[in-house]
């Protein structure tokens, strides 16, 4: 039997086979999405094949197509089988990870800490918290535990569903999380990651403390004016911030080197004391305090 006809017997007793499995409910349809992402292998198993055919070591170009048929297997079958965590479901191809909120919670204290996982955060309105990631990139670590009304979430980076040197990219960023966090009570925010580009739009939460760390991330933040003050501490060697405040809000900037100086004259904001701040700031509402790093130099700021 030549390479050929062994690789079309393969794969048409492949695919016959995954078919069946829908037919009969074994298997969502929705893993078909997942197996064609994976078309470049078709082109690497055909070429391994045509080289080695033919050629004193001829067995070689039987062996591509049965690493691709393992390949596919491999993704027609991983995660199908649920999951210990009653908070993680699979919806097709997604993972939906959720928190209900309590009654008796007053408070959130949310910890990200990313790695170099981009993340984009909203809000969710009734429920505590909520993720979204699909299922080929990293599922995070969740822990939760509440006492005496505060909420403390800790949301970390774990090993990789599929390992670069084998994954094909689907459309859309690697790595992304959808994350939102509940709008009826006060939250405290970390986030931490290097590399790690972040869209955090905060106009529905009330926020009222936010500390990010992420050297060499691109971090875009939107502040709400749903809270009287809100203190936001930015940290990162070679991090590019954009962040947008309410317009008409005061604002009190520490820490600006003197390349910043041009962006805050053009805000109009008062030196004294080390300090740059609206004029009124004492008046006005909500107040924005702004701690910036001494090493950050990629900062723009602007009224929404």
């Amino acid at each position: 039997m030549s390479p050929a006809k062994f690789r079309w017997g393969i794969l048409f007793i492949l695919v016959g086979v995954l078919l069946l499995l829908n037919n009969i409910g074994q298997l969502d349809w929705w893993v078909w999405t997942e197996i064609l992402s994976l078309w470049p292998l078709i082109l690497i198993a055909i070429g391994l094949e045509k080289i080695f055919t033919k050629s004193k070591v001829e067995f070689i170009a039987y062996l591509p197509i049965l690493g691709l048929s393992a390949a596919v297997l491999w993704v027609a079958f991983s995660g199908c089988c649920g999951t210990d965590d009653s908070n993680l479901i699979r919806r097709g191809s997604t993972y939906r990870y959720t928190l209900d909120m309590e009654a008796d919670i007053d408070r959130i204290e949310a910890k990200f800490d990313l790695g170099d996982i981009d993340i984009s955060l909203g809000n969710t309105g009734t429920r505590l918290f909520r993720a979204r990631t699909d299922v080929w990139r990293q599922v995070p670590k969740v822990d939760f535990d509440e006492s005496g009304g505060v909420a403390k979430l800790e949301l970390s980076s774990q090993k990789k569903r599929i390992p670069n040197w084998i994954r094909i990219e689907k459309w859309g960023r690697e790595g992304d999380w959808d994350l939102y966090l509940n709008d009826g009570v006060p939250i405290s925010l970390e986030c931490s990651g290097d590399k790690s580009d972040m869209t955090l739009d905060c106009r529905n939460l009330l926020l009222e403390e936010l500390f990010i760390d992420s050297d060499e991330g691109d971090i875009r933040i939107k502040i709400g004016d749903l809270k009287e003050y809100v203190n936001v501490k930015l940290e990162g060697a070679e991090a590019d911030y954009r962040v947008l405040v309410p317009d008409g809000c005061g604002l009190k900037i520490s820490g600006a080197g003197d390349e910043m100086t041009r962006l805050l004259e053009r805000l109009e904001l008062i030196e004294a004391d080390g300090f740059y701040t609206s004029e009124g700031y004492d008046t006005l509402t909500p107040r924005i305090e702004l701690d910036l790093a001494d090493d950050l130099t990629q900062f723009s700021l602007d009224y929404q």
